[in-house]
């Protein structure tokens, strides 16, 4: 799943909403979030709750290329290995 722009408390529900219908049909939900240039507080919650609502339904979630504003904000969050992330 190719993700752009942001995810703000404006986009948050809609990448929940939108992850959430794919991890019901997948082991496996890769998240690419190279087109993904800014994330706030709700953006992350929201990706973290989709992370762990995905496991409780039996999928993975991986963010893969994410843009590197997102990883340092991952990182300084200390969620990096949370959501084994790829290149």
């Amino acid at each position: 799943m190719l993700c752009r722009g942001r995810i703000t408390l404006e986009t948050a529900a809609r990448f929940r909403s939108e992850v959430k219908d794919l991890t019901t049909q997948h082991k496996l939900l890769l998240v690419d979030l190279s087109a993904v240039h800014f994330v706030d507080s709700a953006g992350l919650g929201s990706i973290f709750a989709t992370y762990i609502s995905a496991k409780r339904q039996g999928c993975d979630l991986m963010l893969v290329n994410v843009h590197p504003y997102v990883r340092d904000l991952l990182n300084t969050c200390n969620l990096d290995a949370v959501f084994k992330q790829g290149k």
